[in-house]
């Protein structure tokens, strides 16, 4: 006989099932929000814009470097979702309808694989990488320092920089490294932060082959918050 679930029961399973739904599109909402603020706004702690804007959409949509990738991306996806689908089912069949040794094993391992929290691979990544030297072989040099009433963060690192990508480099969705994740946002997000607080950043060429990040803010004064 069927169990028969009491008006309690699934008060308490739908109140359940809103907070699941809510702790998941929270994030996805906010990511949205974040979408049409401006880059001076992106640390506005409200849910809401306060001056919404559509200039990002425009902009992301006139760059190749947002539109390849993802055009790359959806045939990728849709790809190796075929590909899976496709062995998938075969599997799920011949495993469903064959009985043979050792078949609870590997269903129970598939399930252990499934059930196996991604994040988790993070740190044994890291030190697969570490092992074969794939990190940064140069120093980077990060220092703070108070000129008068400003205070100035400085970013040293090797490398050069010529002049019209130094023009260009504080502009949206502009970046030289598209082929490793660059996105063209950081160097806006900062000089648009900085300057809605009366400060600038800047780029300049320290002498070959190094590059200075410069960020000058007003100092706090005492007694304010």
């Amino acid at each position: 006989m069927a169990a028969v679930s009491t008006p309690r029961q699934k008060t308490g399973w739908g109140v359940a099932n809103f907070v699941v739904i809510a702790l998941a599109l929270i994030p996805v909402l906010w990511m949205v929000s974040l979408s049409f603020k401006t880059p001076a706004a992106v640390l506005d702690p409200s849910f809401l814009p306060k001056s919404w804007t559509w200039s990002n959409y425009s902009q992301i949509l006139q760059t190749t470097q947002f539109i390849h990738p993802l055009l790359n991306s959806i045939g990728i996806g849709l790809i190796s979702t075929l590909i899976a689908v496709v062995l998938a089912s075969m599997a799920a069949y011949a495993i469903a309808r064959l009985n043979f040794p050792g078949k609870s094993v590997l269903i129970g391992m598939a399930l252990l694989i499934a059930m196996f929290p991604q994040i988790a691979l993070v740190t044994p990544m890291f030190n697969i990488e570490r092992g074969l030297g794939l990190h940064a072989s140069s120093r980077v040099l990060v220092a703070v320092r108070r000129e008068g009433n400003d205070v100035v963060v400085r970013v040293e690192n090797p490398g050069t920089i010529p002049a019209h990508v130094r023009q260009r480099a504080f502009r949206r969705f502009v970046t030289t490294r598209a082929d490793k994740g660059g996105t063209g946002l950081g160097l806006a997000i900062a000089r648009a932060v900085a300057e809605a607080h009366g400060g600038r950043a800047e780029l300049a060429s320290t002498g070959p082959p190094r590059v200075e990040f410069r960020l000058r803010l007003p100092a706090a004064r005492a007694g304010n918050s």
